[in-house]
């Protein structure tokens, strides 16, 4: 079964569930919250973060309202809620907030060393990364790696996500030799704990191929990245952000060895293959894909094909104006007087609800 199927199968079944259990037992039953839960990993799980933000944060208050606002398990829903919303548009200082509540609490009542605690601790090190706010995240990670090692071991599934996390950081501080090396043993772990095919290993080769790249080594990079993104795309649906990814890093590493019309036919399938699929993450991926291509484009001097691709992408509902005319990758397109009107329809596609913002 591919991963599509699997998530249609388990929304369903969970939808059914819980529709039984708030007739039967009510909204604030232990039951119907855990399910609640259920079926918001289901969309966490396949990307879909809106969804999943509505049912946590309906978990969360109800939480509030019944166990009090400083209990441990209301304290892990807003880290779960903060680990869902770090992934939309403008909610990192709001996810930053949650994970400083909850972290706050959790050390208190249950101590530095507990699951919960560095579980917030992680999140809150994910959105200062993301903020660009690397030395804060670097620390708080070391924190965590060091507290899963002692009490977990080095070969657990949280302390190899905690060195997943740590590279990731190494990586944009342009650290690569280390998190190359921190990625590799973590790899060749996963690959011999985990299914070969698992989110979590496909993830590290993805990450380890970005690493390979920004070293300027694209012939090692597509080994990599090439059985992350077929692994993805049966796994996770070909709209899922971290297939996205690998294909982004594929497709770069298949341009920089002479071979972008590949690249291109690609792009080009998984476009076709998220076709009309109208959920959010769906439209965001099309939108990211025609972009991507776009820069590909111009890399390889096609600048017709770069401005057409970029038609699609605001067609498609890509509204992130500034971010375009600072684009490195799209600065060879600045002299043409079509890129001045396709970043004027973008400045105006921003004004409207935004489907996207690169």
């Amino acid at each position: 079964m591919n991963g599509e199927n699997r998530f249609a199968e388990a929304e369903a079944e969970y939808r059914q569930l819980l529709d039984g259990e708030r007739r039967n037992l009510g909204a604030d039953h232990p039951d119907t919250l855990a399910t609640v839960h259920d079926l918001a990993t289901v969309f966490l799980d396949q990307g879909n973060y809106e969804e999943a933000e509505k049912l946590y944060r309906e978990n969360l208050e109800i939480e509030k309202r019944v166990l009090g606002p400083e209990h441990p398990d209301t304290a892990n829903s807003m880290t779960t809620l903060a680990n869902t919303i770090r992934f939309i548009d403008g909610h990192n200082a709001e996810a930053e907030n949650l994970y400083r509540k909850a972290l706050e609490i959790e050390s208190r009542v249950v101590g530095q060393d507990h699951p919960s605690t560095t579980r917030a601790q992680e999140g809150l090190a994910n959105v200062l990364s993301a903020e660009q706010r690397y030395p804060e995240a670097e620390s708080l990670l070391r924190q965590v790696l060091a507290t899963r090692q002692r009490l977990l071991g080095d070969e657990h599934t949280d302390t190899l996500l905690s060195q997943y996390n740590l590279a990731t950081v190494l990586k944009q501080e342009n650290r690569y030799e280390e998190a190359e090396t921190l990625m590799r043993h973590t790899l060749e772990a996963q690959i011999r704990l985990l299914d070969a095919s698992d989110p979590d290993t496909s993830a590290s080769r993805s990450l380890l191929a970005d690493i390979l790249l920004r070293e300027q080594r694209p012939l090692e990079v597509e080994e990599f990245a090439r059985r992350a993104f077929d692994d993805q795309l049966r796994t996770l649906g070909p709209h899922h952000q971290d297939t996205l990814e690998s294909l982004r890093i594929l497709g770069d590493a298949l341009t920089r060895t002479g071979r972008y019309e590949e690249a291109k036919r690609m792009y080009m399938d998984t476009i076709a293959s998220i076709g009309a699929d109208s959920r959010h993450t769906a439209r965001e991926g099309v939108v990211d894909l025609w972009y991507n291509l776009a820069c590909l484009a111009v890399r390889t001097g096609r600048r017709d094909e770069a401005f057409a691709f970029l038609e699609h992408a605001i067609e498609a509902g890509y509204d992130n104006a500034p971010f375009m005319r600072a684009d490195e990758d799209l600065k060879p397109l600045h002299s043409d007087p079509r890129f001045d009107k396709l970043l004027a329809r973008a400045t105006a596609t921003s004004r409207q609800p935004a489907l996207v913002s690169r």
